[in-house]
């Protein structure tokens, strides 16, 4: 499992002069998952996801009420409501165990005993030309907490309800016809930390993909775009890593910058050295740092974006991977106790109906 950029292969060459273009959707080594049967209730205390009564999935759960299973949504107060278990929750006075505030008796990091846990299972198929190249599973996104099994076999455990749960499971699959299962737990200790004001669904809640990589592949990047406003320059810091494979040393990473109209505005390349600086974080890595003038700043009036593309080429100089992001130009700091948004005093407005918006949001 890791928590770095969501792998997502743009692995086409298309244009007039032959220039790395982003085209994620027609990669051929990415893999919907998506469309999952329905959820099953797992069976108590089982060591794999088992299959029982059939309920429906979170999403289409009622809103209201605390039922088990059931949608819900909070603000201030945790999704739970202590009584009636002996985990999870704290008695403040032992002559009238109901006594005192639910603040008074809730007790981190344990959670209810009464916790709804759900199955998932899905078969697969790898494509023949995935094979000898690594396979990854990417969860978007599943509340609270899951454990991950492959064709019966253990792969792991992750707990993050909005951000993204990547696994290998190179070593777990095979040619031909593969079983996915995952056991989604309603509570864990992180919701204690995710009690914002948004619904909890639990189980799979965004989307999942399969993800084909070669034995040396771009692992993780992160991408700095700050711009001087004074001078009216951008700045590009740009950290790139591989996995820490036998021969990684022999490899050089590409790098392009494109506007929103796909003009390329810089690129460079850096051979991988096996014998990196000390000062280097990652030694199967590489920086790369530019300056840009007339760079269109971002601001939520003037979203304007720009294209970064990373491409590894082997010893003999052919593309094997490539990956891409979006940045923008923009600096937010605080001056004499006022946000300035790339030096100009950020105004807030909301609309009538809150300032919230939530991903289930289809109204503003």
């Amino acid at each position: 499992m890791r928590r770095g950029a969501p792998l997502k292969p743009w692995s086409r060459r298309c244009g007039a002069s032959g220039r790395l273009r982003p085209t994620c959707s027609r990669s051929t080594a990415y893999g919907r998952l998506n469309g999952f049967p329905p959820l099953r209730r797992c069976p108590r205390d089982s060591g794999k996801p088992g299959l029982r009564r059939r309920i429906g999935r979170p999403f289409k759960c009622r809103a209201a009420g605390r039922r088990k299973g059931s949608a819900s949504r909070s603000n201030i107060a945790y999704p739970f409501k202590p009584g009636g278990d002996a985990r999870g929750f704290f008695a403040p006075s032992l002559r009238d165990p109901k006594a005192g505030t639910d603040l008074a008796r809730y007790d981190p990091p344990r959670v209810p005993a009464a916790n709804p846990t759900g199955c998932y299972r899905r078969a697969f198929s790898l494509p023949p030309h995935w094979n000898g190249r690594r396979v990854y599973v990417v969860f978007d996104g599943v509340e609270s907490a899951m454990y991950l099994w492959v064709n019966g076999h253990p792969v792991g455990y992750s707990q993050d309800s909005r951000l993204p749960a990547e696994f290998e499971i190179t070593p777990f699959v095979r040619a031909g016809d593969n079983l996915l299962a995952v056991q989604a737990i309603k509570w864990s200790d992180g919701t204690w930390l995710e009690d914002q004001d948004y619904w909890h669904l639990a189980g799979i809640r965004r989307s999942v993909r399969l993800v084909a990589k070669p034995n040396v592949h771009l692992r993780d990047w992160f991408i700095r775009a700050t711009p001087d406003t004074q001078e009216g320059w951008g700045r590009i810091d740009a950290e790139v890593s591989l996995n820490r494979t036998p021969g990684y040393a022999d490899y050089a990473v590409w790098i392009g910058l494109f506007d929103a109209d796909g003009r390329e505005r810089w690129q460079a390349e850096q051979a991988l050295s096996a014998t990196p600086a000390y000062t280097t974080k990652d030694p199967a890595g590489v920086t790369f740092q530019t300056r840009l003038g007339n760079i269109a700043l971002w601001s939520p009036e003037t979203p304007s974006l720009y294209t970064v593309v990373l491409a590894l080429k082997d010893p003999e100089g052919r593309i094997v991977d490539v990956e891409a992001c979006r940045v923008g130009f923009r600096r937010i700091e605080i001056k004499d106790n006022i946000i300035l948004l790339n030096g100009r005093r950020m105004t807030w407005s909301f609309p009538l109906a809150g300032c919230f918006r939530g991903e289930e949001c289809r109204r503003l």
